[in-house]
């Protein structure tokens, strides 16, 4: 697996057109920051699975703070899921991405301050978290749940959201669930 620096000019092309941003000068005095930078970040925290205080520093990346502002404001109004499924898309298409094989394994991290999905479970208190990846070992979605669940049956809704991948990959629920066992 390469190393990603930002996307390049084909994949921006495919990203522009579903982010909304206005030029000029904003409330505050400032210049907003280009979305290609912000988006730059942002894959390159979600595919590392880097700390926020890990960014990179440089031309075509945005600060961290910056980056994490929009995450959550991207995130909100869906402009996020939009733009990852058509460079999703483009990147399947272009084989970027390979669907001949895909593996989903899970692990667990600990929740010691509480949150929405923190339950104990037997290995303690937190969070499992299910990762779908390529064959390539690229993280293509995640999903996390409480840790008193049994994780094996994670494995067969974490399939249905994604079942465009897996039809592609023929991928069918009878391998899952032996897998899953």
């Amino acid at each position: 697996m390469s190393k990603f620096i930002g996307l390049n000019d084909q994949e921006w092309a495919v990203a522009e057109p579903l982010i909304p941003y206005k030029w000029g000068i904003t409330f505050s005095g400032k210049q907003p920051l280009h979305p290609r930078k912000i988006l730059n970040t942002l894959i390159w925290v979600l595919t590392t699975g880097a700390r926020w205080c890990d960014v990179p520093v440089g031309d075509q990346w945005a600060s961290r703070a910056c980056a994490h502002k929009y995450l959550g404001k991207w995130k909100e109004n869906g402009v996020l899921e939009r733009v990852l499924t058509a460079l999703e898309e483009i990147c399947i298409e272009w084989k970027m991405i390979d669907l001949t094989r895909l593996a989903i394994d899970g692990f667990f991290s600990p929740g010691k301050g509480g949150g929405e999905k923190v339950d104990h479970g037997y290995k303690g208190k937190g969070l499992t978290t299910h990762l779908l990846v390529d064959g390539l070992g690229q993280p293509l979605k995640t999903t996390s749940t409480g840790a008193s669940g049994d994780e094996r049956k994670e494995v067969i809704p974490l399939l249905k959201k994604n079942q465009r991948m897996v039809k592609t990959n023929h991928f069918s629920r009878n391998n899952a669930d032996r897998r899953s066992r």
